[in-house]
């Protein structure tokens, strides 16, 4: 499925079920991130849900700076791991 397709399916989804809020399964996925925006540009709280790996430990400036732009923009976390 192409992004723009997925992107559609899930902003179609979120249209018709009109939510109080939206579990997002990572931020990983652009069709996700453009669901996050549209959700807030109309009130429906957001959780993203969260895991770590081992690959994660590495930290970069930019990778860092981008992470936390997007995780202000949700009002709670579920968190998986240790």
């Amino acid at each position: 499925v192409s992004l723009t397709e997925k992107t559609g399916a899930l902003l179609r989804q979120a249209r018709a079920f009109r939510p109080d809020v939206i579990n997002l399964t990572g931020y990983y996925d652009p069709a996700q991130l453009v669901l996050l925006l549209y959700a807030r540009q109309r009130g429906i709280r957001v959780v993203i849900q969260n895991e770590s790996t081992a690959v994660d430990l590495v930290r970069n400036g930019p990778r860092e700076w981008l992470k936390r732009r997007i995780l202000g923009l949700a009002d709670g976390f579920f968190c998986l791991g240790t």
